[in-house]
């Protein structure tokens, strides 16, 4: 079995442990521990820690893949921040070993993924068909769905009047499942593999609108003539901790 899967046997018994309850009122919310050593998780085994123990005896490191978002951006000072840095400085303090978050396009994540040459991201939404191919853990954050525009354009109101609305989604993310039952019904999508790719799209008037979760805000930060709005109705799609 390959290592970086017998760690995340480890990283599993977390679900639990830091989930959280995005539906109960802050005030009804439940506090949980914050652990820093992953022998003090409360059911991980005699096999996991002995697995943990063999990956920190052979030095590994790991890499955290991330895209250029809200969660993941560079400061004025050149130093990277956001939650993806936090939650890694987390996960080196838990496991004692490494876990850098390096800054990838989307498409390269998948690949990176399937090749090993990334080991984790926190990127994906947990699905039935997904556990297949992936070691998932429960949600690690809650991400509103974002309608990505270019300033000034005709309201998707007049639009539809003359035309079917256009949009695209990232390949490989559920995002089109989840907003989809609730768009116009003659719309028309298509897919990308980037920000780049959709910014392009947007730019050519190809697609009317981008939809993605709130973190692809950031991506688009260079560009001045782009705007963004919450998707109606208002959708959360909660992510997980994923390897391969």
């Amino acid at each position: 079995m390959n290592k970086t899967v017998l760690l995340v046997l480890g990283i599993l018994c977390l679900a639990c442990a830091f989930g959280c309850e995005p539906s109960a009122p802050v005030h009804a919310r439940k506090e949980y521990p914050v652990y820093t050593a992953f022998r003090s998780i409360p059911g991980v085994t005699a096999k996991e820690i002995a697995a943990i123990e063999q990956l920190q005896a052979a030095k590994r490191s790991f890499v955290f893949g991330v895209t250029p978002s809200t969660e993941f951006f560079t400061g004025e000072d050149g130093t990277s921040g956001g939650y993806s840095v936090l939650l890694c400085d987390w996960l080196t303090t838990l496991f004692g070993m490494p876990f850098t978050p390096t800054e990838y396009v989307w498409d390269e994540l998948l690949t990176g993924l399937k090749s090993h040459a990334v080991d984790f991201i926190g990127e994906m939404t947990a699905t039935k068909e997904r556990r297949n191919s992936y070691f998932m853990t429960d949600a690690i954050a809650q991400r509103a769905i974002k309608r990505i525009r270019i300033q000034g354009g005709a309201p998707l109101s007049e639009i539809e009047k003359q035309r079917p609305l256009r949009y695209a989604f990232l390949e490989g993310a559920i995002t089109r499942d989840l907003i989809w039952p609730f768009l116009e019904q003659s719309s028309e999508y298509v897919f990308v593999g980037n920000y780049a790719d959709a910014y392009r799209l947007l730019k050519d008037g190809k697609i009317d609108a981008f939809l993605d979760a709130s973190p692809a805000e950031a991506a688009f930060d260079e560009h001045s003539d782009v705007v963004t709005v919450d998707a109606y109705p208002l959708l959360h799609s909660p992510v997980s901790l994923t390897t391969q």
